[in-house]
């Protein structure tokens, strides 16, 4: 049994073999993936032994930070600065949707629990999905995440109906939420968030005093968003957020976010209910509803590097340019391979005309073997292009950043910052300087060869 290197201390199974799924790793002992620590909810190297659901936290301020990816598209950092921890939930007796009636003469007095929960993904995988397509959009972000501000509003729609079953009223109330809870489920890897809230709404008089029938329709969730980049006049100065503990953690400035006014305000989530209760009219006139909603919006991290390698210095735009520039020497190939053709007609017609010019003999051999020489030249310039082509096909796929103790080989890329290569000209290990190795001839800058 091995330690992991993620900086979690947790285990690692020797016979745990990581999985490729889609364009990242699902870990050999999904989906048991709980974290030893709060911190490390990214964490994908975890020891494959069910925990129970008593370890978890159930109590105090969330620690690490929130994601969110809306309609699996947009991505955003969410105000979790009022998310504590909150019951570990089992999804068969906590969360299902369901609305009861209580005894209660003054009001119509409802408790329910609404399931906006959309998605059956582990959160690793989910921030795997975040990741990537960031990375995706990294210049359209340009370094800038928008935010989620603290809350959720809850549209409660509902219909009073006659006896005979004609329509007496529609209408629909809001409640918003600012205090939220983080669970564990008894899905291990799955988290959900619930907000609990109470809504009381007069309801309009009715015409006849009787029996009536109130339907729960539906409930809508929404929340606010900012668009921080179009808030930014230096993209270096960002009142929102700041990267800290070398890009592992994002630190939010609360009071900033909170008197911002939103750019927008989306839905999140629909949660259909179809729930209908007897009430007798002129008598109960007020609508009571206490209820706890529970999301799948969050998506928990406790290290945040990876969030700001992708909206920095995706690795994935590297490659593609080394990719473009070997496709240019292939075009290059290419096209002095039609000159050799071009050649070939040439010196098929030059022996063409040796045949009928036999007189002129000596003159067209000089022409043939100055031809010869000019074909040896142009083998020599293909075997060099070739050889070009070679090197750059052996450059690994993903180029490694330069830190201390890395292990180099010969002929391996890294780069210092984003856009300057370096090539190793020998097998070595990585002495911390970047500027040292270099002097030490240990790494060469890659330059173009345009002769």
């Amino acid at each position: 049994m091995s330690k992991c290197n993620c900086n979690c201390n947790q285990p690692t199974g020797e016979n745990v073999i990581p999985v490729r799924f889609a364009e990242f790793v699902i870990p050999g002992s999904y989906p048991y993936v709980r974290p030893v620590n709060v911190n490390s909810y990214a964490c994908c190297c975890c020891d494959n032994t069910e925990p129970s659901l008593k370890d978890y936290p159930t109590s105090g301020i969330f620690k690490g930070n929130g994601f969110a990816l809306i309609n699996d598209a947009n991505p955003y950092l969410i105000d979790t600065t009022n998310m504590s921890y909150g019951q570990a939930l089992t999804f068969s007796e906590n969360i299902y949707t369901r609305v009861t009636k209580r005894d209660d003469p003054s009001c119509i007095n409802l408790t329910a629990r609404f399931d906006f929960t959309d998605s059956s993904l582990t959160n690793t995988v989910r921030f795997d999905f975040l990741k990537n397509y960031i990375a995706r959009k990294y210049e359209e972000l340009s370094g800038v995440l928008p935010i989620i501000k603290n809350g959720i509003k809850f549209r409660i729609h509902y219909a009073i109906n006659n006896i005979d079953g004609g329509i007496e009223y529609e209408g629909h109330t809001d409640c918003k939420v600012d205090t939220t809870h983080f669970h564990f489920t008894s899905i291990k890897d799955v988290f959900v968030q619930s907000a609990k809230g109470l809504i009381i709404d007069n309801i309009p008089a009715m015409t006849y005093q009787g029996r009536y029938i109130i339907t729960i329709k539906n409930v809508e969730a929404f929340i606010e968003v900012i668009d921080t980049k179009s808030h930014l006049q230096d993209p270096s100065l960002n009142p929102y957020y700041t990267f800290t503990d070398n890009n592992r953690k994002i630190l939010l400035q609360e009071h900033e976010i909170s008197e911002e006014t939103p750019d927008d305000v989306i839905l999140i989530g629909e949660c259909a209910v179809q729930k209908s209760f007897e009430y007798i009219a002129n008598i109960t006139t007020r609508l009571r509803l206490d209820f706890i909603a529970f999301t799948s919006l969050p998506i928990a991290c406790g290290d945040t590097s990876p969030i700001w390698f992708a909206l920095n210095e995706p690795t994935e735009q590297s490659i593609t340019q080394l990719r473009n520039e070997v496709s240019a020497i292939e075009a290059e190939i290419t096209a002095i391979h039609n000159k050799d053709n071009d050649q070939d007609a040439r010196l098929t017609n030059l022996e063409g005309q040796v045949e009928l010019n036999r007189q002129n003999i000596v003159t067209l051999t000089n022409k043939v073997a100055a031809l010869e020489a000019k074909d040896i030249e142009h083998d020599l310039a293909i075997q060099t292009l070739s050889q070009r082509v070679s090197a750059l096909e052996a450059i690994p796929l993903a180029l490694l950043s330069y830190k201390q103790g890395k292990e180099f080989l010969k002929g391996q890329l890294t780069y210092k910052t984003y856009g300057s290569l370096y090539q190793s000209t020998t097998d070595f290990t990585a002495s911390g300087v970047f500027d040292d190795d270099v002097l030490l001839g240990n790494l060469v800058p890659v330059v173009t060869d345009n002769t």
